[in-house]
């Protein structure tokens, strides 16, 4: 009697276990997951810039899922949430400044029209932009300042005052030009 109790026991437990180990196994793949939250967060965001005509464009704002989820697998949950905050503050300062009407940025550097993180994700892109030739010319500038890593760069954009920022660029721009003659790759 008590060994039959206490296979009914063990039943039961194994049977109760089993959904914590099917969502064990399953990982982050999952609706309710980290990587589906994050996905879905962003194609709504893009679709929101779209619909407000804001123009912005590439990886960032693409409307693919899949794009958004697998990139939400490959980062940390910080990573994550950092690019729905610059998405956020994209997407007000656009439809803040435009309403539905505008076609979106077509001027970056040094006007004070457009939001910081607007500027950060220029400067950003420009920075890993200039890094990358670099790599390819085989300049050999190495050090913070030729980091391919985007968000160091969208971090420096977004604290520093934009003239120091510009002059980053500028300053890279011209050590560039002087490695191979200034020829572009």
């Amino acid at each position: 009697m008590l060994i039959r109790r206490l296979m009914l026991l063990l039943t039961a437990a194994a049977f109760m276990a089993l959904p914590v180990f099917a969502i064990a196994a399953h990982g982050n793949s999952g609706y309710g997951s980290w990587p589906h939250e994050y996905a879905r967060t962003a194609v709504n965001q893009a679709e929101k810039s779209y619909r407000h005509g804001c123009g912005f464009g590439g990886a960032r704002w693409t409307d693919n899922y899949n794009d958004h989820r697998r990139w939400a697998a490959r980062h940390s949950v910080w990573d994550g949430k950092l690019e729905i905050r610059r998405r956020d503050e994209m997407l007000r300062n656009c439809h803040g400044r435009y309403g539905n009407s505008h076609g979106g940025y077509n001027q970056w550097a040094g006007s004070d029209y457009y939001s910081q993180a607007a500027f950060a994700d220029y400067y950003a892109s420009t920075a890993v932009k200039q890094a990358r030739r670099n790599i390819r010319r085989s300049c050999g500038y190495y050090g913070e300042r030729w980091t391919a890593d985007y968000n160091r760069h969208y971090r420096y954009g977004y604290k520093t005052r934009r003239y120091r920022a510009e002059s980053e660029i500028q300053v890279r721009e011209r050590m560039l030009n002087e490695c191979r003659g200034g020829g572009r790759n």
